[in-house]
């Protein structure tokens, strides 16, 4: 039996990591919740995480430097995604940085399946039905 992958969602409000935590979770992805910067650092100092998913308003410092420090570590390019009800102050960033607006938040799970890549434990994105 293979290790699930794990995500690290980096999101202050409670509301918005539940639902991320729990779409994660019906396809296979364990999770860890960092709600600020620090936090999250310390997090991924610890451990490596297959997908990182990003708020860009955090406190203590901004998602916006937050990933493009995230960016740097080699292990971790292309492994972030934008999760923001700020879609406008995405527009700062990379084509190649997936943005996810949260009134869309459904469109997650394509997306994280997608940087997984193949893996035969965890669904394709083109086997997802719309609920």
């Amino acid at each position: 039996m293979s290790k699930l992958p794990v995500a690290l969602i980096i999101e202050d409000e409670a509301f918005w990591s539940g639902v991320m935590a729990r779409l994660l979770r019906q396809i296979g992805v364990d999770s860890q919740v960092a709600c600020d910067a620090v936090r999250a650092r310390e997090l991924l100092r610890a451990r490596f995480f297959d997908v990182v998913l990003v708020d860009l308003v955090l406190p203590g410092q901004e998602g916006i430097d937050l990933i493009q420090e995230i960016q740097r570590d080699r292990l971790l390019l292309n492994r972030c995604v934008i999760v923001t009800a700020h879609e406008h102050i995405a527009s700062y960033f990379s084509a190649e940085i997936p943005i996810i607006d949260k009134n869309r938040i459904q469109e997650l799970v394509p997306q994280v399946l997608r940087i997984l890549g193949e893996r035969e434990d965890l669904p394709r994105p083109g086997d997802l039905t719309a609920s």
